[in-house]
């Protein structure tokens, strides 16, 4: 079949652009292969040297946070703080029992929740916990916070207490300065901001991926599995018959 001069022209028009159309999807191709790889370093995240030491379904325990008690016990208490907090304050006498009582039998992580709407000083105590952490007095400074924490809480305070302490403080403000700790706090709030919660059997509230928290939050983990949580002072006894039923 002869073809008509309309559809020659058009075949020759289609072959005089086939070189510069081969080369656009070239190009679109090299192109898209650069946006995966960018995306996917992106959903990895940042190469922060903050590699988790313990895995849970919701939180997680970084190797930056302040930990005491038994590290390879099944069962973690996952403490969510603000240190000018005065509901914080007013537990720190609970949790130093249960500390004392549990320490052999169960690992407690505290990580940082500052809420600066309502607390100035919160994140510079936040950063302040962690510097001081780096020298192995993390509850050391944290205690001395929350017993101190009508008297002129501070940042210029939070040095007095480091030295009090015994910590190199040309280090600690160093430390408590950088770039690196004031990511970590933002990492603890985000850990918890992020975190999908089951229904308390203190409150009877779950918690949804999303929402942000009051302080303390307290959450149980057994078996790399949230299993219990709840936000502000719970009586005492009612904390240690639930630890003792995880315990179990």
């Amino acid at each position: 079949m002869n073809k008509s001069h309309s559809e020659e022209n058009l075949g020759q028009t289609l072959w005089h652009f086939l070189p510069g159309i081969l080369k656009f999807l070239s190009v679109l191709g090299i192109g898209l292969a650069i946006f995966n790889l960018v995306g996917i370093s992106l959903r990895n995240g940042p190469a922060d040297n903050l590699a988790e030491t313990t895995k849970t379904s919701t939180i997680f325990v970084r190797n930056f946070d302040p930990v005491i008690g038994k590290a390879d016990s099944n069962l973690k208490l996952i403490y969510f703080i603000d240190y000018e907090c005065p509901v914080c304050a007013s537990n720190a006498d609970n949790m130093k029992q249960l500390k004392t009582e549990y320490k052999d039998r169960i690992q407690f992580v505290y990580k940082n929740y500052p809420i600066p709407n309502a607390h100035v000083y919160a994140e510079p105590a936040a950063r302040a916990i962690l510097a001081a952490n780096m020298q192995g007095k993390g509850f050391e400074l944290g205690d001395l916070m929350l017993a101190r924490q009508t008297d002129g809480f501070s940042p210029a305070k939070f040095a007095e207490w480091a030295k009090e302490l015994g910590l190199n403080i040309d280090k600690f403000n160093e430390d408590r300065g950088s770039s690196a700790v004031k990511r970590q706090v933002q990492i603890d709030q985000a850990d918890y901001d992020t975190a999908d919660l089951p229904k308390s059997t203190i409150s009877g509230q779950p918690k949804a991926k999303g929402e942000t928290g009051g302080t303390p939050t307290t959450i149980l983990v057994k078996d790399n599995k949230v299993i219990d949580w709840w936000s502000g002072k719970a009586d005492i006894q009612q904390v240690k018959g639930k630890l003792d039923e995880y315990l179990k």
